[in-house]
Formats: structure tokens, C-alpha cells, sequence
């Protein structure tokens, strides 16, 4: 009597196994607070709080004479407002100037970059300036940047980023502590700061700024970025973290700037936070969550993880992690609670325990996240809750692995079979047996097969917007009719899109599966173990990249396709109909664009520059992996399982 294999018997007892793990994770995820550690300090040498910090209410009042003057300039130029270059040109000049009254060496300088709206270049202009350190040698160097605004309304005395800059200049000017350089980069955008690192770094490969001499100050160690705006008092410090696709900077910058404001006296339990003003995700806040998803850690979980998924900077530092450089945004939520003095306090007390630096960051954390400014979660910890959200995703691809690659008879069909040639005195040859395996193979091949049409879904967008430059892309944003004054009518298009074009490749891939098998049939364990192959890699590996993405996609795809499969039974196939179509790619675009309060083809245009600009994982994951799988899966489901119905003989 043959033994049945213990795998293929016990498959249904592995699939409850996986759907305990997969909540056990869910829960984990909430539970993260409860057992995020206090955050401290690994580099000795940083010694934040250690020094006394001069800058006084009359440097602030610097900041705001500074601040008052830029506005009343801007208001002069208004005429300009719609000659961007002119005017961007205009404030560099101004922003000089004020610089050279600092009557230091600076040598401040306007660098022009280009940057592309709507199609066409423009030219913008920015100012930097390099304060040399009296006891350095110019090979280390510490980065300030802000952006200038436009400012429609003034605060009594308020500081913005760009004077707080300027006065944080003019206090040092006189110190002598530094023993790393201070660049100060002043721009209009985020490109801008883009641009400069660029020219920073390979400056033979740019155009270069008016002067041929482009002033450096050798390796950036950390970047500090201030957004500001032009207020005299605040309520809460606000720090973002996240760069280009979620890269953080070491936490060990973060807990330097967190003790400097603790030391000068901010609560940082209650006026410090990780949510930018206004707060960008108010579903979070929703009255119809359960309280314990509302804490102010969980909300700062959520947000911090969102922010890191969507793999988009929150704000100019986002553009020094390209250089392994270090880089924060700190900001202010606007309020009464303390005077503007404390920012700039705590900016001169943090470029203080950075001058201490004799290397670069590196003893603390680059993975983690963040519950408040004050709790973390290491790699250590948050990836065991990812591994129980993305085990059903596993443990299926591991059965279906080992049920291809078993060299016995294995599947009822095939165990029929081989009692009916035991009782005849035959036994089963490996030839007979290689050619039973055959159209295992060959569905595997024809699973990948849908990869193909995932590279092509990759490719053809990018080659589109290089091809057509800023007038559109070919597939992501084409419309058929307009609908813009329909109600859904954008989500209505794109639905009706995705199913004809789904259709059409469903179909053409069934004709090269039956040229592939010819009158074999296709064996649905080993289709799905093809279709399953490029989930399976992608997500635990990315993991490594961007925790966050990973561990959201992990939460759509395994708890549906990981159980998908071929059935008689016609209600079991129309449940998974519908639960493909809950998480079909049209219906998780119109969630997140309602959420975002946008339209499906805006989104897509959004995911797609992401991508090329911050090489976020949205658009390779939609296109490579989600996409194909959604539509093999519907392909999957539609197949007839293996089924064997004994005879009398056999009873």
C-alpha cells in the first residue's frame, strides 16, 4: 500500500496554519507602541546638550529683520510673480547681498539650474554660501538649506527659514568652535537642491553656475534643512525623516536635534512630532476607528509608515540620501507655546555636537521606525511581525514548490493510477513518469509567461514619457472620451479599460499556452507556482528597502492569492471572483485616489514620476508583479482542478 505524501495531504492544515500567522502579524503591527523602546544616543562623540549655546533673542531679532525685509522685497517684485525665471532671479540677487552685509568670508554665489513644468524648461536660480571653519582643514563640512516662499501675510517678528539662516551666519561668524565647514544652500525648490548635489559632486558633467569657480567644502558629514514659516512663536517642533523611496537618515541625527530641544527646555514628549502641519492624513483620525488605532502613537506610526510606502521625500533633505548623506527637515506647527529663540537655540546646539563628529554616522539605526520622536522599533523587531504577514504568501509557494519538484506519484489522478498498475503487476517507469511531469513544466511556462506581460506594462510607460517629453504617456494617462463631468467617470473609464485590455491579454496568452501544451492539460499547482514566483521574490526582498511598502503589499496579496485555486464548486468560484475584484488594481487605484483626493489617472501619472524621479516602488511593483498576477489569478480560477472519480473496479 502505497504512503500517501504527508505534504500534499496536509495542505489544508498548513493553509489554517498560515491565516493564524497572518493575524497574529496584523496584531503584532498594533501592538508596536506598547514595545517601542526610548530612543538614545549611540555616537559618544556627538555629546548632544554638553555645550553652551549663545545664539540670544538678539540674533532672533536678526532673523526677523531679515525675514521683514525679504517680504517687503517680494511685495516690490510683485509685477514678476508671473515671470518665474525674473523672479527667481531677483531674490537670489537680494538673498547675496544680505549675505555680503554679513561682512564675513562667505562668498555667496548664484547657481541657475533648470527645471521641467508642464512640458517646458525653465531656469531657476539659487544661492549658496561656504563659511570657512577656523580650525578645519576644508575637508569635512556640515549643510544648512532652506526654501524662500512667497509670503502672503507676516507674523509680528516672524522668523522664517531664511532668516533664521542668515542670523545662525551671523552668529558664527565670531565663534570659534567650528571645525567643519558650514555650507548654506538657499532655493526654491526642491529640484533645486537636487541640482546642486549634482553639481557638488560630478561637476564636470554639469553646467556651471555664473562664475567658473564653484566654491566647495569637501564631504557633507550631515544636512539639516529648516521649513519655516514666517511666525515668532510655535506650538510643536516637527522633524521628517523620510527620503528618496523611504530611505532614512541614522537615527542617531534625529536623537541628537530630540536631547539639544530637550536641553533647552522643549517637552519633547508632547511638543515634538514626526506629523508635518497641517496633518496629511486626516482618515487616520477618523471617529469610526477603535480607539486604540487612534493614540498619538499609533497616528505616528501610520503616518511614518504611509510617508516611507509612498517612497516620496518629505521635504529637500529627501535629496542628500542619494549621496549617503545624512539629512532632516525640521519645521514648527504653527501656536504660542514657545518663542521662535528655541529654534535657533537648537539649531546652533545640534551644528555644535556635529562639529564633535570624527566620522560619519554610523553606530545607530538606518532601519526603523518610528512611534514618536522618542520610541523606535529596530529592523530586529519589525520584521518578525512582516515575516507572519507575508507567511501564507511562503508557505504556499513552498508546498507548491515541493509538489512540482517531487520526483513520486503524487496527485489523486496519478495514485489511481498507480494502484490500478500495481494490481496488473506493473510499476510506474521513469519515463512514463517524466512525460506525467511535462505539462507540470510546461505550466510553469506558461505562468511566467504573465511576467512577460508585466515587463512590457513596466516598459512601455517609460518609454512612452521619454518619447513623447511632458505631453503624455501613452498608456498610463490616455482617456477615451471625457468623462471628467461624469460622477466616477475617470474610475468608470479606467475600470472598463483594465477589463478589455486584461481581457485581450488573458486571451492571447491562452492561445501561446495551448501552441505551448498543445492538447496537454494545464496543471493548475504548477500555473500557480509560475504566477506565484515573481510575488514570492519581490516582497521579502524589497522588504529590505522600504519595510513599509512591503509590509501594505504583503497585507492585499496574501491573504487572497495565497489561497486561490480551481474548483467544481461554483459558490467557492465566485467568492474568489469577488475577492479579486476587491483587490483588483482599478479598485485599490480608486481607494487611494479617494483617499488622496485625487482622480485614477492624476494617480497614475503621480505613481509613474515617482518612480522616475525617487525610485519608489509603486509603479515596479504595479506593473512587474500586482497586475500579471491579477490577471493570471483570474485566468487560475477559471481552470479545471485535477479530479478523479473511481470506478467500480476501484472501489
Amino acid at each position: 500500500m502505497s504512503a500517501p505524501l504527508p505534504l500534499y495531504q496536509r495542505r489544508k492544515q498548513l493553509r489554517v496554519l498560515s491565516v493564524v500567522l497572518f493575524l497574529v502579524g496584523l496584531f503584532s503591527l498594533t501592538q508596536f507602541p506598547q514595545h517601542a523602546h526610548r530612543t538614545y544616543v549611540s555616537e559618544n562623540a556627538l555629546m548632544p546638550g554638553s555645550a553652551r549655546v549663545d545664539y540670544s533673542s538678539k540674533d532672533l531679532e536678526a532673523a526677523a529683520r531679515t525675514t521683514h525685509d525679504f517680504i517687503q522685497f517680494q511685495k516690490t517684485i510683485k509685477h514678476l510673480s508671473g515671470d518665474l525665471p525674473s523672479w527667481s532671479r531677483s531674490c537670489a540677487e537680494w538673498i547675496v547681498s544680505r549675505l555680503q552685509d554679513l561682512n564675513c568670508d562667505l562668498d555667496p554665489r548664484i547657481f541657475s539650474y533648470n527645471v521641467s513644468l508642464a512640458g517646458r524648461q525653465e531656469t531657476r536660480y539659487q544661492v549658496y554660501a561656504v563659511l570657512k571653519a577656523p580650525k578645519a582643514d576644508g575637508t569635512e563640512s556640515i549643510a544648512l538649506t532652506t526654501r524662500w516662499h512667497w509670503h502672503h501675510k507676516e507674523a509680528a517678528n516672524g522668523v522664517s527659514g531664511l532668516g533664521l539662516l542668515v542670523s545662525i551666519l551671523g552668529h558664527l561668524r565670531t565663534s570659534r568652535w567650528m571645525a567643519k565647514d558650514i555650507i548654506v544652500l538657499i532655493s526654491d525648490t526642491d529640484q533645486g537642491v537636487r541640482s546642486w548635489l549634482d553639481k557638488y559632486h560630478a561637476p564636470h558633467t554639469y553646467a556651471s553656475s555664473d562664475d567658473d569657480v564653484f566654491p566647495r567644502a569637501g564631504s557633507i558629514q550631515a544636512a539639516i534643512n529648516f521649513d519655516l514659516p514666517a511666525t515668532s512663536t510655535f506650538d510643536q517642533i516637527t522633524l521628517s525623516l523620510e527620503g528618496y523611496n523611504g530611505q532614512l537618515p541614522n537615527l542617531d541625527l534625529t536623537n541628537t536635534i530630540v536631547r539639544v530641544a530637550r536641553v533647552e527646555g522643549l517637552n519633547t514628549d508632547h511638543k515634538m512630532s514626526l506629523i508635518a502641519h497641517p496633518a496629511p492624513y486626516p482618515f487616520l483620525s477618523s471617529p469610526y476607528l477603535p480607539d486604540e488605532l487612534t493614540t498619538p502613537m499609533m497616528t505616528t506610526l501610520f503616518t511614518f509608515m504611509i510617508n516611507q510606502a509612498k517612497g516620496v521625500p518629505t521635504g529637500p533633505h529627501g535629496a542628500f540620501n542619494t549621496y549617503h548623506i545624512d539629512a532632516v527637515t525640521v519645521g514648527v506647527s504653527p501656536g504660542t507655546s514657545y518663542n521662535s529663540v528655541m529654534i535657533g537655540r537648537v539649531a546652533v546646539g545640534t551644528l555644535r555636537s556635529l562639529n564633535n563628529l570624527l566620522e560619519r554616522l554610523h553606530q545607530s539605526f538606518y532601519f526603523y521606525v518610528l512611534c514618536s520622536p522618542t520610541h523606535y522599533l529596530s529592523i530586529g523587531e519589525y520584521m518578525i511581525p512582516f515575516g507572519l504577514l507575508v507567511a501564507p504568501l511562503l508557505v504556499e509557494f513552498l508546498c507548491l514548490v515541493f509538489v512540482f519538484a517531487d520526483t513520486q506519484v503524487t496527485r489523486p489522478r496519478d495514485i489511481a493510477e498507480a494502484h490500478m498498475l500495481k494490481r496488473e503487476g506493473k510499476t510506474v517507469t521513469q519515463g512514463e513518469h517524466s512525460m506525467r511531469q511535462l505539462p507540470a513544466l510546461l505550466s510553469v511556462v506558461c505562468g511566467l509567461l504573465f511576467l512577460a506581460l508585466g515587463l512590457a506594462l513596466y516598459v512601455l510607460p517609460l518609454f512612452a514619457r521619454r518619447l513623447l517629453s511632458g505631453v503624455g504617456v501613452l498608456v498610463m494617462e490616455a482617456t477615451l472620451f471625457p468623462v471628467g463631468y461624469i460622477p466616477f467617470g475617470y474610475e468608470i473609464e479606467f475600470f472598463l479599460i483594465y477589463v478589455i485590455l486584461g481581457a485581450i491579454a488573458v486571451r492571447f496568452l491562452g492561445s501561446v499556452t495551448r501552441a505551448l501544451l498543445g492538447n496537454l492539460p494545464i496543471d493548475p499547482s504548477s500555473f500557480k507556482l509560475g504566477i506565484m514566483i515573481p510575488v514570492a521574490v519581490f516582497i521579502p526582498c524589497m522588504s529590505l528597502l522600504n519595510f513599509s511598502f512591503c509590509t501594505m503589499a504583503a497585507a492585499i496579496v496574501a491573504p487572497v492569492y495565497s489561497f486561490l485555486g480551481p474548483s467544481y464548486n461554483h459558490k467557492q468560484r465566485l467568492m474568489q471572483a469577488l475577492a479579486l475584484l476587491i483587490v483588483s488594481p482599478p479598485a485599490l487605484l480608486m481607494a487611494i485616489s479617494y483617499f488622496g483626493n485625487t482622480n485614477v489617472p492624476a494617480l497614475m501619472d503621480a505613481i509613474l514620476d515617482q518612480h522616475l524621479l525617487y525610485r519608489s516602488l509603486a509603479y515596479p511593483f504595479l506593473t512587474l508583479v500586482y497586475i500579471p498576477l491579477h490577471l493570471a489569478a483570474c485566468r487560475l480560477i477559471s481552470l479545471s482542478p485535477y479530479e478523479h472519480s473511481p470506478t467500480k473496479k476501484d472501489k
